[in-house]
């Protein structure tokens, strides 16, 4: 299962902000890059979110 994507609607969700936020995040680089998954479609890695919620939590 480390090959689960996250989409930006779910991780939105999951961080409790919303998408504006989210994008804005992605803008600033404070959140880590989307992999490309289409023209018009991204995503993270689970595994790569998992991370970098871990060192927002301990940083």
């Amino acid at each position: 299962m480390g090959n689960q994507i996250v989409r930006p609607n779910q991780l939105a969700k999951e961080l409790d902000v919303s998408l504006c936020t989210l994008w804005r995040w992605r803008q600033q680089n404070k959140l880590p890059q989307p992999i490309q998954l289409g023209p018009r479609l991204v995503g993270w890695k689970r595994e790569v979110i998992e991370e970098w919620l871990d060192s927002q939590n301990n940083g």
